[in-house]
């Protein structure tokens, strides 16, 4: 018995293990910054904050970043009917308050691949976001803070690049590396020396 759930895990592991790299691949920028800040903020509020309380989402910057990080995190508490305020002006002092702090993201591509080409046709996406915010009750008093780094790193096709990211947002386009010198100096004598050679080719098959 034990042999056959081996043979079988063998053959549904790889299954498993590529049905998840592809996911992976497949999966937005927003998607992964979802994860990353809006989900500590709602697992936070879920632990500290009772049923049917009141709470208040509020960023210390006001930039594209958190005003997509607060309306997610609103409509996500929306939906649990936990009533939300973004104005902590003509609001009860028994309500909750969550103050976003700091918030950074960062995202680029490593080419790790090149076609017959030397074009890139693979990259490493690197995506790093920092969060910092805390909770605070109607006293004043912090019931908690959170601050932290998180990093994911994954592979892309070159045509999957275009398709991670969303247009609406421009935090989620990221920057594309070039390794300098293949792009200066290597690539512009292939495509001079491939040239050449066709040329050459040409009027030997003429002359013949």
């Amino acid at each position: 018995m034990t042999i056959q759930i081996r043979k079988i895990l063998y053959l549904v592991y790889p299954i498993i293990l590529f049905w998840h790299m592809c996911w992976a691949q497949n999966t937005g920028n927003l998607d992964i910054l979802n994860n990353q800040l809006v989900s500590p903020v709602l697992m936070a509020v879920d632990s500290k904050i009772k049923s049917g309380e009141a709470v208040i989402i509020s960023a210390i910057m006001n930039d594209e970043i958190n005003q997509w990080l607060v309306s997610r995190i609103r409509n996500e508490l929306l939906k649990s009917d936990i009533p939300v305020y973004e104005n902590i002006e003509g609001v009860s002092d028994t309500s909750t308050a969550v103050i976003i702090q700091n918030t950074f993201i960062n995202i680029y591509y490593k080419p790790i691949a090149k076609n017959l080409f030397l074009r890139n046709s693979k990259y490493e996406r690197h995506i790093e976001s920092l969060l910092s915010f805390y909770i605070k009750s109607a006293d004043e008093s912090i019931i908690d803070s959170y601050s932290k780094t998180q990093q994911m790193t994954d592979t892309l096709l070159a045509d999957q690049l275009g398709k991670v990211e969303s247009r609406f947002y421009l935090f989620t386009q990221g920057k594309t590396l070039e390794s300098g010198w293949i792009k200066k100096i290597f690539e512009p004598a292939i495509i001079t020396v491939t040239t050449i050679g066709v040329v050459f080719l040409f009027y030997s098959l003429r002359s013949g």
